[in-house]
């Protein structure tokens, strides 16, 4: 399954989407067949990847969701908290933005619970973006400072310079 995903991963590297897909493809047959849960969910990733480059959005979220299955069921928090992350962002390209909402919110939680801090900070900065596309500048500033706060605690320069340049943004439109 391994060598199928790495695979995989080669041809996306080299823009060969459609190798990339039978790859991914016998991988996900193998991983059914030993069974391989944990496997299984990670090629769903990278199917729903596919898809999204596709620009199949409906597909994408069914196998970021087939992952999450997968991941609660083998009780793997950061494949959760990942399908949460990526389902949000399929829903913000598709500008359904309460649901993804909804998806960074429960991403937030298991960051919380996890002490996940690093990831917290660019859940912030995401959050932040949600709220600034729905025009919730205050919510949105709000985000941006937990991330730009979070991420100088943490070290993180790009992220704390994005967060400063989504602030900087906000008050040039005001």
């Amino acid at each position: 399954v391994i060598a199928y995903s790495r695979k995989s991963n080669y041809h996306i590297r080299r823009g060969e989407f459609e190798e990339a897909r039978n790859y991914a493809e016998k991988g996900i047959d193998l991983a059914i067949v030993i069974p391989d849960k944990a496997s299984l969910a990670s090629l769903c990733i990278k199917m729903g990847v596919l898809d999204d480059h596709a620009g199949k959005k409906k597909q994408c979220v069914d196998w970021y969701k087939k992952a999450l299955f997968l991941y609660e069921d083998v009780g793997n928090m950061e494949g959760v908290n990942s399908c949460y992350t990526n389902l949000a962002n399929i829903y913000v390209t598709q500008g359904m933005y309460e649901e993804a909402l909804k998806y960074h919110q429960k991403a937030r939680k298991i960051m919380l619970e996890t002490g996940e801090l690093v990831a917290l900070n660019g859940n912030s900065l995401n959050t932040g973006m949600v709220y600034d596309y729905m025009d919730e500048y205050d919510l949105a500033l709000q985000h941006y400072q937990d991330c730009y706060q979070g991420a100088q605690k943490e070290g993180q320069k790009t992220l704390a310079a994005l967060a400063l340049g989504n602030m900087a943004g906000i008050y040039r439109r005001q």
